[in-house]
């Protein structure tokens, strides 16, 4: 059954599925503005409402929004996840609505068809989307895949196509014509090479090298640079947010050059010489526990909180050793067992101990998402960046 087309805002489907309230909103609102976040990501760091039911919320406003259900269903769907934590698919199934329905063009396809993305990149930012709980644009803008004036254009002619104010062929062959514009105006990759080449971080011939390759399969340079080298990936994801920062004027590209050399030079002071530019990190970013990010970046989707405080709740004496720093639990006694427990989990390194221990074969993840999280606290990547890269480590298996 088709439904009318309903755009509306994230948060007030959730106050009105009586996910969360008003307050809780704006609240998060707040934390999504300083940290650049979408407000499902700043609901997580604030605890009102899992990274789970954030997904199915997402869904289905887009399914709301392209007329494949009705407002009344998207509010009961969402309140079926939250009571049975179920995702989304199975409460429209019980509701006896099809839950993979789809019409239209979505952005991906118009991307592929425009050749801005080959198929095969496409499926790795899916996966990517999918894993962080971002959008496919969000992802793409926070890699530097496609500007955010480029995307603002595929959203809208996806728009007018959808509602059949003009046919898929015309609406491909004006995104072809802008994405041709908009790209010779800013000139991407250049701008990216120019940051690479003049800071000292790659040479002029491995610059030429890279580009070639991104020409020939044609990829964008970031991602050939990302999957070859020869820059070191946190060096790459520092000049990608330069090169963001250049495109909205909040740093000129001398001073971004002479930043980005300086970092090269001396990476022990990156944290210090980020701060001395005026690019530091919000508050929230700056203390950032590694339970706060394995939350928002999904990671607790596959590792499972009651499973981890099981095992710990079983192994005292492994609870005790990685306490022994904290003076509160050197001793351990029925009183304040739970309280070690819950403790243990949310402070970092004991954590980073605990999943070690129990889950080696997530070691490697765990590893990149501590490296990650002392990038975010330093500035070196913003929190959005930071949950992009370990959804695509993540999605990589």
């Amino acid at each position: 059954m088709a439904h009318g087309h309903e755009d509306i805002r994230l948060g007030t489907l959730l106050t009105q599925a009586g996910i969360v309230t008003d307050a809780d909103v704006t609240k998060s609102k707040a934390v999504s503005d300083r940290c650049r976040i979408p407000l499902g990501k700043a609901l997580v760091i604030q605890e009102k409402m899992s990274d789970s039911l954030v997904l199915a919320a997402v869904h289905a406003q887009w399914m709301l929004r392209d007329g494949f259900i009705s407002k009344d269903d998207a509010l009961e769907a969402l309140r079926t996840c939250r009571r049975n934590r179920w995702n989304l698919p199975d409460a429209l199934i019980l509701m006896e609505i099809d839950a993979h329905a789809s019409k239209g063009f979505r952005l991906g396809e118009l991307l592929t068809r425009t050749n801005i993305i080959g198929e095969e990149e496409l499926r790795g930012l899916l996966n990517a989307a999918q894993a962080s709980g971002l959008p496919l644009g969000r992802v793409l803008t926070t890699l530097d895949l496609i500007s955010e004036q480029l995307l603002n254009e595929f959203l809208a002619t996806q728009e007018r196509i959808r509602k059949g104010e003009i046919s898929l062929e015309k609406g491909l062959e004006h995104l072809q014509g802008t994405a041709d514009k908009i790209a010779a105006k800013e000139n991407q990759g250049m701008l990216l090479g120019e940051l690479l080449t003049k800071s000292g971080l790659i040479t002029e011939t491995e610059l030429e090298e890279a580009l070639t390759e991104a020409r020939q399969r044609k990829r964008l340079l970031g991602v050939v640079l990302a999957e070859k080298g020869p820059v070191k990936p946190e060096h790459l994801s520092l000049s990608l947010r330069m090169q963001r920062d250049v495109r909205h004027g909040t740093i000129k590209p001398e001073a971004a050059i002479e930043l980005l050399k300086s970092i090269a030079m001396s990476p022990s002071k990156t944290e210090e010489l980020l701060e001395a530019a005026g690019l530091v990190p919000t508050v929230l970013e700056k203390n950032m526990s590694l339970y706060q990010f394995f939350k928002v970046s999904g990671f607790f989707r596959n590792v499972q909180l009651k499973e981890l405080c099981t095992k710990l709740a079983q192994e005292p004496q492994f609870l005790r050793q990685i306490l022994q720093d904290y003076d509160d639990f050197k001793h351990l006694s029925g009183s304040n067992f739970k309280e070690a427990i819950e403790f243990a989990v949310e402070s970092s390194k004991p954590l980073e101990l605990a999943l070690m221990r129990y889950y080696p074969d997530q070691s490697d993840l765990v590893q990149f998402a501590v490296t990650l999280r002392h990038s975010i606290r330093t500035g070196a990547l913003d929190l959005s960046q930071a949950i992009i890269q370990f959804a695509i480590r993540s999605s990589q298996g």
